[in-house]
């Protein structure tokens, strides 16, 4: 179902009512879809359909940014205090403004280029072959978009980071994108540790590969 923009502000800030990060109303200004046609809420990309001069959202895609938005992970310890100097022995935040920038959005970082070079500067990272916490899960969530289907159904499903989930493990919600089904996946801390270090040694590989 079609909805206006005013509609789709009101559906999103009572969603992200209580997010760390909580919607920005002016982020579904008409002029936001003038140049591509869809504005970004999180990592999700929110498409605008104009019809008669005005611009209208699918209801459920709005509900889908703003609950991945509502749930995602908030770890006092990611922030980065901008009165001191960056420390490469610590996994804090990155000050430069670009990455603040992205990161604050909640755009996925990892896809940018240099990214993940940029996060490995941190000594403890490189060594131990691992990320700051948050980019962990991002690195869980992708795999478990990857792998896991309703049944025989070949749609990617769509996860969102349980918060209530304890420090142990990590728990996403699942929903099948073509049939609406809902499921739930739980991993080992070991086992997003294994993810992340795997991804982190392609990455070498691939930066490897494609060094003159």
């Amino acid at each position: 179902m079609l909805i206006s923009l005013q509609l789709a502000r009101q559906t999103l800030a009572g969603i992200t009512q209580a997010c760390p990060v909580p919607i920005a109303p002016e982020v579904l200004d008409a002029k936001s879809f003038l140049h591509h046609g869809h504005v970004m809420v999180g990592d999700q990309a929110l498409r605008g359909y104009k019809n008669k001069g005005r611009w209208w959202l699918d209801d459920r895609n709005v509900r889908n940014a703003g609950t991945t938005l509502g749930a995602l992970p908030f770890d006092a310890h990611d922030l980065a205090d901008i009165e001191l100097p960056l420390s490469r022995e610590t996994n804090r935040r990155p000050l430069c403004a670009s990455c603040n920038t992205f990161e604050g959005k909640g755009i996925s970082f990892l896809d940018r280029p240099g990214a993940v070079q940029h996060l490995l500067q941190c000594t403890s990272c490189d060594s131990g072959r691992t990320l700051p916490a948050r980019f962990q899960a991002d690195v869980a969530r992708a795999a478990v978009e990857r792998e896991e289907r309703h049944g025989k159904c070949r749609s990617r499903p769509y996860a969102v980071l349980d918060p209530a989930a304890d420090a142990e493990s990590l728990v996403f919600r699942l929903r099948c994108r073509s049939h609406g089904t809902a499921w739930t996946k739980q991993m080992t801390a070991a086992a997003v540790a294994d993810l992340v270090a795997a991804f982190v040694a392609n990455w070498r590989a691939h930066a490897k590969d494609a060094a003159p």
